[in-house]
């Protein structure tokens, strides 16, 4: 259930329904009355002065906002449930603020919790053909949590990106350095960040560090390879 907001329809009646549910309405539910096009002016000027709470205040949002406002908060609020996991084979889904917490707890992702300074993603095995084929780590900067995720891309290639834990109007705030440690010539990306949320949106040629096995085999160091991920404000 929802609240109230502008536009108020009313029925022959004046018995006043919110919009969500007129939609779903063939009649008035107080009178069985028509439904008609003609508006409560008088509780939509009352409506107008009233703050609402965020509906996902049962998430942790504790935001009180205008109805228009509450609109458009709602779109990117970092409370709504609607982040999964990013792990194989995991189907948790939940509130941003948990994401990385729950990563951390549930799958032994490695966390970076540093406040600045640059990333340092340490992976073994990735040589490994019978091996995993992807790989996480979540770090915080800039007070907020990000997903580093290195992945086998077949027959012979391994991507690396990082995502914004959060929304993609947040993400557009946001921009990373990929480099491929342990070489004189290391592979290099500078790239936008996209939010999790766009995982699916992801491109290879505009936000990845592309490099094949044999450029992972040639500076591996016991097997492991190093990823430099640095992340900077707009």
């Amino acid at each position: 259930m929802d609240y109230m907001v502008p536009p108020i329809k009313q029925c022959e009646n004046k018995h006043s329904t919110c919009s969500p549910c007129r939609a779903q309405l063939p009649t008035c539910p107080l009178c069985r009355g028509k439904l008609t096009e003609k508006r409560n002016i008088d509780l939509e000027k009352k409506a107008i002065l009233v703050q609402f709470p965020c509906k996902f205040n049962m998430n942790g949002c504790d935001k009180m906002l205008r109805h228009d406002e509450k609109i458009k908060h709602e779109k990117n609020c970092p409370k709504m449930p609607v982040y999964s996991c990013a792990t194989a084979n995991c189907n948790w889904n939940g509130p941003m603020g948990r994401l990385a917490e729950h990563m951390k707890e549930k799958h032994a992702v490695m966390h970076s919790n540093q406040c600045e300074g640059d990333i340092y993603f340490r992976v073994s095995g990735i040589l490994n053909l019978t091996g995993s084929d992807q790989w996480l780590m979540t770090a915080t900067r800039h007070g907020r949590d990000f997903l580093i995720l290195m992945s086998q891309m077949p027959p012979d290639k391994i991507i690396a990106f990082v995502l914004l834990i959060g929304s993609p109007s947040d993400a557009k705030h946001f921009r990373c350095r990929i480099a491929l440690c342990n070489s004189n010539k290391r592979g290099i990306k500078n790239a936008k960040l996209s939010s999790i949320l766009d995982i699916q949106k992801v491109r290879l040629d505009k936000n990845m560090l592309i490099f094949s096995k044999t450029d992972a085999q040639s500076i591996a160091n016991d097997g492991a390879i190093q990823l430099q991920v640095s992340i900077t404000k707009n």
